[in-house]
């Protein structure tokens, strides 16, 4: 009888450890498929079709989407670390970029707003810019590229064709070669861009041909809001990267000089 008693309560064990790693399971599902892979929805549907007929019952509900925000909140403080060093990676392959003399308009940074540069305002020139051997650069990776928002032509932030028309220039006159296209897509929760303006206090600066020489600046923003991020995060080619809550995510243009803490801005850790 003892025995029998053993069993039943082993299978109950058993089951009710089986349920717990079932339902908590989720979390580091939902984490894996924002921020590593994505996961076959239609197989996870199927899965997890149990929970969903037991989040009818509103007090399971309530749990249930209580545990869900914390593994969305790591989401987001793993794509906001991210971010800051993302810029800072580009930060150093900007100063290679200029150094380099890439795109045949002498030691530059990529140009962030002029309308007679055909790149301009498109860091993905890191990676899709030639050598005068027509050897593609690759300063950066193909997904921090692919996440510039201006390189459709616009900055709305949406995954759309982006495009880059690689220049070389050996002797004369720049040559431009085909355009290279791709679908655009964030990383890690993150679009990133150039910055159009500079804001010295009194006067806003056009990052044009001219001041692009010795001057840029990027901000990196959330694709979802609240999801994938809260935090804006700036960076200018002094190398210091500022954060800000600006309770929404989308692309800004104006660099807040000379001093961003000044304007609201933070030091990111």
């Amino acid at each position: 009888m003892g025995s029998k008693n053993t069993k039943k309560q082993g299978i109950i064990v058993g089951l009710g450890a089986f349920f717990l790693v079932y339902v908590l399971g989720i979390g580091p599902v939902i984490w894996i498929d924002e921020n590593l892979v994505s996961l076959n929805n239609d197989l996870l549907e199927i899965v997890y079709f149990p929970l969903k007929v037991m989040c009818e019952f509103e007090p399971f509900d309530d749990c249930f989407d209580a545990y869900i925000s914390l593994w969305y909140k790591r989401r987001r403080h793993s794509c906001g670390g991210a971010a800051p060093a993302g810029l800072k990676t580009y930060n150093g392959m900007m100063a290679t970029f200029k150094k380099s003399n890439y795109q045949g308009i002498g030691n530059s940074y990529p140009v962030g707003y002029d309308p007679t540069v055909p790149n301009s305002g498109k860091y993905c020139a890191l990676y899709y810019e030639v050598n005068n051997a027509g050897e593609r650069i690759t300063l950066i990776g193909v997904a921090d590229a692919n996440a510039d928002c201006r390189a459709d032509g616009d900055t709305a932030a949406d995954e759309d064709v982006g495009s880059y028309i690689p220049v070389v220039k050996t002797t004369g006159s720049a040559s431009y070669l085909a355009p290279v296209t791709w679908t655009g897509a964030s990383k890690a929760g993150y679009w990133f861009g150039m910055m159009k303006y500079y804001h010295d206090g009194s006067t806003r600066i056009p990052y044009d041909r001219k001041f692009s020489k010795d001057h840029y600046a990027m901000v990196a923003f959330p694709d979802d809001y609240g999801s994938s991020g809260q935090t804006t995060f700036i960076i200018n080619e002094e190398g210091t990267v500022y954060s800000k809550d600006l309770g929404k995510g989308e692309y800004i243009d104006t660099f807040p000089g000379p001093d961003p803490v000044a304007h609201g801005w933070e030091i990111a850790q």
